[in-house]
């Protein structure tokens, strides 16, 4: 079949698909495009192959090995990692030659201009209707343009007429296979193959006259494969082993992907609560876009990439490091032996280099999914002023800026403009809680979730403090508090590294169980902290709905409580109409939104004395709404034959059923219902509350 799209100039010559990397790959007149299944309307363009101009003829994939091989019009055969690209869209790609394919045809006797002796003249008989061909090997790697335009025929113009290079079709690969019970390519043996005579690798030039041309024997042929075999196998010893290290990056062993989030032993690192990183959440509706409907508009709350810890936390979590060294100067081998040369350098509050990807990743995403709309128009982005935020915004404006220009897209209005909101004291912002007095200073709503966190931490830290005080010795004199410490040191430690290609080691020191109780003591901090569980805690959010029922109908903001109507009342920098919108926020602040939403209304109060499950709290955690660079999707559909736009949400990936608006089996309710069921933010969501007389 046929694939074409918006990033390629026509549909390709060949397709193949490849089964370890679950994608289809094809080849065009320069490049390889990987299509990945999962995301399969755009494609990723992963190398370059041939000479100047030189198209790709044929390609092939295995079925044990993720490398790509492909031939061209040159008679090049290269091979490439197409994962290096998916994975890492910033890096270069590293492909090989393998080896290349000549051809130059046969001449005539009596040639113009050129006067042969008798010799010559006697060498040259029967040539006239063949050629002369070698073939010399590769192995060199080196780093593929990807950039629109590289890799195709200059062509020099030489009085006004342009100059190309025309490969000769007998020089061509025409055909590649991979053989199932060695992993080993090879040309095709009902293809003609052809070696260089020692005469002319004796005389080293390029092609000898002396040259004749050879069909070669079955004995010949399984000799050359027998070569063949040895010198393949050492390119793909070059594709997984050596090329990843030519850019200073180590094969992973945990990948954080665009569509997928980080997955690194999920059954640990998705129980981190809202230091877990961004993963897609399981939908039981599925995410697509319905049968017979279009996204018209899209508005995105996300919370900032992975960070530091904040100062306070970094500090005591350095204490407890220096604390344990000093008290135990020698640790026990095994899972403990690390904390012997450990030091602590984790900073305060700033954004890592991972969380930077993670927002990335994450422009690249929103712009996938909604590339309709990001062809006519460019997001309107938000973000709070604390500095990991506004990076992060930054961040996701490259991710959506390389995605758009990946093809041939240009974008001449990035990079885009960021609409930072101060978060002083005092100062009206919707994306970062402050202004409600009685929420930030009295212990009647402060202390709500240290309680229900300080409840159930008694069902299950003793048991481990004990565990870690007995492996370490009596004088380790480990706290509870040292241990919350050591539990979290695993996601920030983690997330410290640029790739994360591993957990850290302080997540060795601690089974699964016990992180599923350490996620279950994080989401009930958010629950009665800033969520449902805490009576003011949904207020704090109630400005943001607002916004967003202003920008889903084209109204203006009707709000007295966190909107700063000098910017709201100003089309310029609250504008309307725009169909894309993507807003940076905090976990709190986030938490705090979706609860006056009433995402959650169903989830009945969450019990501190006994862990539940996802299922049991109908999809309320910490790990699955408000991980790092977690995100919210709040969308407007036209559907065929309905009148009325529709609504729908998505959390980190996950379709929610909207049950308080009548949502649909598709997650789907109409946008007046919608706008009806946000009744506690229209009406001021208890905001009188936060100023007692």
């Amino acid at each position: 079949f046929v694939i074409s799209g918006s990033r390629i100039r026509h549909a390709p010559t060949q397709i193949a698909f490849c089964e370890p990397a679950h994608a289809f790959v094809t080849v065009d007149d320069d490049s390889v495009r990987l299509w990945p299944i999962r995301r399969f309307w755009s494609s990723v363009n992963v190398s370059k192959f041939g000479g100047v101009g030189a198209g790709g003829m044929c390609l092939a994939t295995g079925s044990c090995h993720v490398a790509v091989c492909v031939g061209g019009a040159d008679g090049t055969v290269s091979v490439t990692n197409p994962l290096r690209k998916l994975h890492y869209p910033r890096v270069g790609t590293w492909q090989l030659p393998v080896f290349k394919h000549e051809f130059v045809r046969g001449v005539n006797v009596t040639r113009e201009g050129e006067q042969l002796t008798s010799e010559e003249q006697a060498a040259e008989e029967g040539k006239g209707e063949g050629g002369r061909v070698r073939m010399t090997e590769g192995f060199k790697a080196h780093e593929a343009n990807l950039q629109p335009g590289a890799g195709k025929a200059a062509g020099k113009v030489v009085e006004g007429v342009v100059v190309a290079t025309v490969w000769e079709e007998e020089g061509q690969i025409r055909r590649l296979r991979v053989r199932k019970e060695m992993g080993v390519q090879h040309i095709d043996e009902e293809e003609q193959a052809y070696l260089l005579t020692p005469a002319a690798e004796q005389d080293g030039d390029s092609i000898s006259r002396k040259s004749r041309r050879r069909r070669l024997s079955p004995n010949s042929c399984s000799r050359v494969l027998v070569v063949m075999f040895f010198s393949i196998s050492f390119a793909f010893v070059i594709a997984y082993f050596i090329w990843p290290s030519l850019s200073l990056i180590q094969p992973p062993r945990c990948v954080d992907t665009p569509d997928r989030g980080y997955q690194c032993q999920p059954q640990i690192s998705h129980y981190w609560g809202q230091y877990s990183p961004f993963f897609s959440v399981s939908s039981d509706i599925p995410d697509d876009v319905p049968p017979n409907c279009k996204i018209t508009f899209v508005q995105v709350l996300s919370r900032h990439g992975a960070r530091d810890p904040t100062a306070s936390k970094t500090k005591a979590y350095n204490s407890t490091i220096q604390r344990l060294k000093s008290s135990v100067p020698r640790l026990p081998s095994g899972k403990y032996n690390f904390l012997n040369t450990f030091e602590y350098t984790l900073g305060a509050d700033q954004l890592t280099v991972f969380g930077e990807r993670e927002m990335i990743n994450f422009g690249i995403t929103f712009h996938d999914r909604y590339e309709q709309l990001a062809k006519r128009s460019t997001p309107f982005i938000r973000a709070s002023g604390e500095a990991r935020v506004i990076e992060s915004a930054q961040n996701f404006s490259q991710g959506f800026h390389q995605a758009k220009t990946s093809g041939r897209g240009t974008d001449a209005d990035y990079p885009y403009p960021i609409l930072t909101i101060p978060e002083d004291d005092g100062f009206n912002n919707t994306l970062n809680h402050g202004l409600c007095t009685s929420f930030e200073s009295s212990p009647a709503y402060t202390s709500i979730g240290t309680k229900a966190q300080a409840t159930f931490l008694s069902t299950f830290l003793p048991a481990i403090t004990a565990r870690l005080n007995t492996d370490l010795g009596t004088t380790a004199n480990i706290t509870a508090t040292d241990t919350i410490n050591l539990l979290d040191l695993c996601p920030f430690t983690t997330v410290a590294t640029p790739l994360a290609t591993t957990l850290s080691p302080f997540c060795y020191l601690f089974t699964e169980t016990e992180f599923h109780a350490y996620d279950y003591y994080q989401t009930l901090g958010k629950y009665y902290g800033y969520g449902p569980g805490n009576p003011l805690g949904p207020t704090q959010g109630v400005g943001y709905v607002n916004e967003l029922i202003a920008r889903m109908t084209g109204k203006k903001v009707n709000d007295h409580t966190t909107v700063n109507h000098t910017i709201d009342d100003s089309n310029e920098v609250f504008p309307l109409g725009n169909p894309l919108y993507v807003d940076v926020s905090h976990d709190n602040d986030m938490t705090s939104i979706f609860g006056a939403l009433g995402l959650y209304n169903t989830t009945r109060p969450l019990s501190n004395t006994s862990m539940e499950t996802t299922q049991e709290t109908k999809g309320y955690s910490a790990a699955w709404t408000v991980p790092f660079a977690g995100r919210a999707y709040f969308e407007k559909l036209q559907c065929g034959g309905e009148e009325e736009e529709f609504v729908r949400i998505l959390v980190n990936g996950r379709v929610l059923p909207l049950e308080t608006c009548g949502g649909d089996s598709l997650g789907r309710c109409t946008l007046s219902k919608f706008v009806q069921s946000l009744s506690f933010a229209v009406e001021g969501g208890k905001w009188d509350l936060c100023f007692p007389s």
